[in-house]
């Protein structure tokens, strides 16, 4: 009964002209966990205010949101907002969406033109383990953005595919060494065994510090998932 009190006024709150006692309306309404609540968030996504709309896709990404039918549905006019952190909150809430239609907002997010949301959508892709979804991931491992191109490299070592080691470890030569790192972290996650005698070399002499370190770490995963490291074996 409390909790209904509180509520109310809450409720109540996310129609009133100043966005900024609508959004901590949505916030107040974050700390209750119940279907009613959530259905009062949900209404909040079509606020005019992007930053009421992005305060409660915030929260559907960090609650319990299986009991909300057609979630999907609900959140497809936001795959275009004007706003692209409202754009790339969405894919971690369809991260956790079962519905088939969850494939098809992913697509569509991954096609848009803004780096940010390509990068939420890539990281939820490999977290969901898309297959259907290898040909995208390996198109956008050429993505002239630094900060993509990585997202995907790191996506594809969430696959467990092994078709894609010869790419990786090709990147593992790239003149950038934050494109090394995220190659070294994708071929560790595969605990792909075929990369020891590499990631040994970059883990002596490679010339980034942090290069050096993130190859003695992914060899620390293959070695615990493989047993001992011996070259005869490599």
């Amino acid at each position: 009964m409390r909790e209904e009190k509180a509520i109310e006024p809450l409720r109540f709150l996310l129609s009133d002209p100043e966005q900024s006692v609508r959004k901590a309306s949505v916030a107040a309404l974050g700390c209750f966990h119940s279907p009613e609540v959530s259905q009062h968030i949900l209404l909040a996504l079509g606020d005019e205010s992007a930053d009421v709309r992005l305060a409660a896709l915030k929260i559907l990404a960090g609650d319990e949101i299986g009991h909300l039918a057609n979630l999907a549905d609900t959140l497809h006019p936001l795959v275009h907002d004007e706003n692209i952190w409202v754009r790339s909150a969405i894919p971690p809430i369809l991260a956790r969406v079962e519905e088939e239609k969850a494939r098809t907002l992913l697509l569509e997010l991954l096609s848009d033109r803004v780096g940010a949301v390509k990068i939420s959508t890539l990281s939820v892709l490999g977290e969901r383990r898309e297959k259907w979804a290898l040909p995208l991931i390996l198109a956008e491992t050429n993505n002239p953005d630094l900060d993509v191109k990585k997202a995907a490299i790191l996506a594809l070592g969430l696959l467990s595919e092994p078709s894609v080691v010869p790419l990786l470890q090709s990147f593992l030569s790239d003149l950038n060494w934050t494109v090394r790192v995220a190659s070294i972290r994708a071929i560790g996650r595969l605990r792909d065994r075929s990369s020891i005698l590499r990631l040994k070399e970059m883990a002596d002499s490679d010339s980034d510090p942090m290069v050096r370190e993130t190859a003695r770490q992914s060899l620390s995963q293959i070695e615990s998932e493989s047993g001992p490291m011996l070259i005869g074996n490599e």
